[in-house]
């Protein structure tokens, strides 16, 4: 809430800078956060249409505004911005694979971007989304050895109370523990709405505490 009167206020300052559109980006994104989508849009797309189509600036605002749609479950916007950077940025594949598996139901496509996402880079992070779409496409030994990778990544790096952590130890069947770290999780960046379609969480969707989370 603090950041959207200070990103206004830099533009009013100085609508022509050309730091102007990585402040339209972080405004909406702000509006992302707060849960406002339409504001979020709003200022995502001036941010996009502000910069120069073949600068980084222009990556990370579309980025930023793929991000806004995968948190808002907008499939099909996602598919159409990303696809607007995908040959200069990888981490575009990673945003189409998660609407295709979280929100078109077709988790076959989305293993098959994240293996292309994982061939283009090689050290990408998270590999245990690519686990939801294989074990969602019936590949449950391949998403089991990618599933360990994760927790191995996850505990070396001494990061075991995050939401991402949370949602291996539900795919894994350790409902208690996912449900002890979500009850403490500070829900930034759009988790909550993010969580409502992410299949990372469907083996503790039903379960009475999960949704009293949710709720909260």
């Amino acid at each position: 809430e603090k950041a959207v009167p200070l990103c206004k206020k830099a533009i009013r300052l100085n609508p022509l800078s050309v730091f102007t559109p990585t402040v339209y980006r972080d405004l909406g994104f702000a509006y992302h956060t707060c849960g406002d989508f339409q504001k979020a849009e709003l200022y995502g797309k001036k941010a996009v249409e502000l910069s120069n189509s073949n600068s980084i600036i222009a990556i990370d605002a579309l980025r930023s505004l793929t991000i806004t749609y995968n948190h808002w479950g907008k499939g099909d916007s996602v598919i159409k911005y990303a696809n607007l950077y995908v040959d200069r940025e990888p981490n575009a594949l990673y945003e189409t694979a998660e609407a295709y598996c979280n929100l078109k139901n077709d988790c076959a496509k989305a293993a098959d971007l994240y293996k292309e996402l994982w061939r283009r880079y090689p050290n990408h992070t998270f590999i245990h989304r690519w686990a939801v779409a294989l074990m969602n496409s019936g590949k449950r030994q391949e998403a089991n050895e990618k599933i360990g990778l994760a927790l191995k990544e996850f505990k070396g790096g001494n990061d075991t109370l995050s939401y991402d952590y949370a949602g291996i130890c539900a795919l894994k069947g350790d409902k208690q523990t996912a449900l002890k770290i979500l009850s403490q999780w500070r829900w930034d960046w759009g988790s909550p709405y993010l969580i409502q379609h992410d299949k990372l969480f469907e083996n503790i969707r039903n379960e009475k505490q999960f949704k009293e989370i949710l709720k909260k």
